[in-house]
């Protein structure tokens, strides 16, 4: 073989020119072309379309994107690397993907295309695990984006039988302000059938005052009154009536001004007012459906004559307003319900009749309801109403005119309590005082025991001067029908008439009758007492009198006076003892001085008064004797000797002086002053003789004693025992 075939071919280029070659080129690539990335950026984009293209054909294709394909070719690389990274993915990694990943894109047409597409198949992915990947991240979402995912979700649950899922889905999206009609339907029918009615409505009626219609001209759309109407249905259902009003009467305010109110749904409403308590919110709505009733033009005069010749046609609009009538009535728009009850009255109503009435007085509105009255033909229906038109008549001053509507009423009724006191009240006004205490008379003699006929003729029979009849029927008069007045004219006519026993029963009705009495009134019901038979009523006065004011010194006192009036000196010392403050009460300390004789306890006078009693008061010559009486009584006999002794003697201390030697044991003594004060004494009384024959008695003079009886028997069978020894046909005997 030769040698030549088993070498290598020489090179016909060498290595080194090649790379050279290379380079050249590569430079010259780079001077030709400035801007290369440019140009591999797109070569990248146009890859990837390629790539992309038949994967989003089907999606384009379903018309979930809404794009044209040419879009696509504006999107950046990582917009196209991430939707293809996400079409690799399941639509649970989907959703994970987009809405809880931090680092990816923003939300876009695109991304919410395929997230809708992840969504739609109840099969591959729960609606509740999507929702529960969704909700946390609904604001990165618009608003239609929202709704659209929302409503998709709803019907996934729905169709599951999952409502309340569905319904708190479409609560979220009806809280949107995009939200529309048709979503918040959707909302009340899955909280209808989740068994939440009462929730719905409340979030219906919530969106619906949100997107309320405000146009005063423009009457709302259909399906916004149909949502309302659902509302207050489903409102019902979750047993709140309340909130059906309020469903219905925001329905009533969308409509114009200008609109009717539909009267099917006026009742309605009505009938939810009831069941509420809120008939006061139906007033002006019933108001602006009464007036657009043609029958509301017609006067009252004009009602009285369309309901005498074609009463059947008014009996829808006499509905109506018997209702409004009612209501208003119950929510005290008393002038509102007058005038409402004011033309039904003119439609015969009977009952409104009566209520226009008793409403007259109240509003002042008489001039009004007596041409009502006086109308012909509601007298000839109603002849019972000639009283009250003659009441109407006199508040307007027209006496004249009701009297004769009085007489007319009272000719068929003579026992009617009301007409014939309204009759004897109008001939008093009218000025005949006479006939009109004939005629409380005559209304006395049929009701005994009316007290207000009682009191008004008593004041007539004041006014006629017949002051014993009136004081009659005062004294006649119930405990409880009296007042101030009649107690004063009571106590009064009685003091007038020295009536003392009536008198004493008018003061003790007054002060019954008084919340608070004063000293005075029991100070005077005492006063009156004393004029009573029976002593006890004196000191039961003042014992009332002190429960009340147990300070008052005036009551104590007059207590002390009435019990020693009547012997009873050991309660007498007792009152005043009862009250500490007393010992500086100059007629107190006369008063426990005066007990001093008849008390056996004289060291509690003397406590009570004090040993210092003659510095503090300069007391009279009988408060002077009784004080050396209690001293005498208490062992010092030194201090009363003195006192009687600085006492002179003469005409007008003899007795005193007499009766206070007496009371210490100095008989003799006491007969001589005795003696002494009936020799310069010619109208000496028996019992003073008698005193001196008891005295006269005890120091065994028997014959002085007999005479001094005597001349107290004579005294005492005179026929005027206080002047027999004024005339000159009895001379004084001589003194014994």
């Amino acid at each position: 073989m030769p040698p030549e075939i088993n070498q290598p071919p020489p090179r016909v280029f060498p290595y080194s020119g090649l790379l050279v070659m290379m380079l050249v080129c590569v430079g010259v690539a780079w001077l030709l072309i400035p801007r290369q990335d440019e140009l591999v950026d797109r070569m990248f984009r146009d890859q990837q379309f390629a790539r992309l293209r038949d994967l989003l054909a089907s999606e384009l294709q379903s018309g979930l994107l809404g794009a044209d394909p040419a879009t696509f070719r504006h999107l950046s690389p990582e917009d196209l690397n991430y939707l293809t990274h996400l079409l690799r993915l399941t639509p649970r990694e989907q959703l994970r993907a987009v809405f809880t990943d931090n680092r990816a894109p923003a939300y876009n047409t695109y991304i919410h295309s395929l997230m809708l597409n992840a969504v739609r198949y109840v099969d591959v992915l729960p609606p509740a695990e999507a929702w529960a990947i969704i909700q946390p991240h609904l604001h990165r979402l618009s608003a239609t984006q929202q709704q659209d995912l929302s409503r998709l979700l709803a019907g996934n649950a729905l169709a599951t039988e999952n409502p309340d899922l569905a319904a708190s889905i479409l609560s979220t999206a009806a809280e949107q302000p995009s939200s529309t009609a048709t979503t918040v339907r959707a909302m009340a029918d899955a909280h209808r059938w989740s068994q939440q009615s009462l929730t719905g409505a409340e979030k219906v009626l919530l969106w619906l005052h949100r997107v309320g219609h405000t146009s005063p001209t423009v009457t709302p759309s259909t399906e916004i009154l149909e949502l309302a109407h659902l509302c207050a249905q489903m409102a019902l259902e979750g047993g709140s009536p309340s909130l059906a009003l309020d469903a219905r009467l925001w329905a009533f305010g969308q409509l114009p001004a200008d609109a009717p109110l539909p009267e099917a749904d006026l009742e309605d409403a009505c009938t939810l007012a009831l069941q509420s308590t809120r008939t006061q919110d139906m007033l002006p709505w019933l108001e602006r459906f009464l007036a657009a009733m043609p029958e509301s033009t017609l006067t009252p005069e004009a009602l009285i004559t369309a309901h005498r010749e074609h009463p059947d046609t008014l009996q829808n609009y006499r509905r109506h307003l018997l209702r409004l009538a009612q209501i208003a009535d119950w929510n005290s728009r008393f002038e509102t319900a007058f005038d409402l009850h004011y033309r039904l009255a003119a439609l015969g109503e009977s009952a409104s009749i009566d209520r226009c009435i008793a409403l007259t007085d109240f509003l002042g509105r008489a001039q009004d309801t007596a041409p009502l009255l006086n109308h012909p033909e509601l007298l000839r229906q109603r002849p019972d109403l000639l009283p009250a038109l003659a009441r109407l008549e006199a508040a307007l001053g027209h006496d004249e005119a009701a009297e004769p509507l009085l007489q007319r009423w009272l000719q068929d009724h003579p026992a009617d309590h009301d007409s014939l006191f309204d009759y004897a009240n109008l001939l008093q006004d009218m000025g005949r005082e006479d006939d009109s205490a004939d005629a409380f008379a005559a209304l006395v003699k049929h009701f005994p025991h009316d007290a207000p006929a009682i009191k008004k003729l008593a004041e007539a029979r004041i006014r006629q001067a017949r002051y014993a009849d009136a004081l009659d029927l005062y004294a006649h008069l119930p405990v409880t029908a009296h007042d101030h007045a009649t107690l004063e004219n009571y106590a009064l006519l009685a003091e007038s008439l020295d009536d003392h026993p009536r008198l004493h029963h008018a003061l003790q009705l007054q002060i019954q009758h008084t919340p608070q009495p004063s000293v005075e009134q029991y100070l005077d019901l005492a006063d009156a007492a004393t004029y009573l038979e029976d002593t006890n009523i004196i000191t039961t006065a003042f014992a009332d009198g002190l429960q009340c004011h147990p300070h008052s010194r005036q009551l104590r006192i007059g207590l002390a006076s009435a019990l020693i009036d009547q012997q009873r000196h050991e309660e007498a010392l007792l009152a005043l003892q009862e009250d500490p403050n007393l010992r500086s009460d100059f007629e107190a300390l006369t008063l426990a001085l005066s007990l001093a004789p008849d008390v056996g306890r004289p060291s509690e006078i003397l406590a009570f008064i004090g040993e210092d009693a003659a510095s503090r008061f300069h007391l009279p010559i009988g408060s002077q004797i009784d004080l050396a009486v209690l001293l005498y009584l208490c062992g010092d006999s030194t201090q009363a000797e003195s006192i009687l002794a600085s006492i002179p003697e003469n005409r007008d201390t003899y007795r005193l002086l007499a009766e206070g030697r007496h009371s210490i044991a100095a008989d003799d003594e006491a007969a001589r002053l005795m003696t002494a004060y009936l020799q310069n004494n010619p109208r000496a009384t028996a019992k003073e003789w008698m005193f001196l024959g008891e005295l006269f008695e005890e120091l065994g003079r028997d014959e002085d004693a007999r005479r001094a009886y005597n001349y107290s028997l004579a005294l005492l069978t005179a026929e005027l025992p206080d002047t027999a020894y004024s005339s000159p046909a009895s001379p004084p005997p001589a003194t014994p």
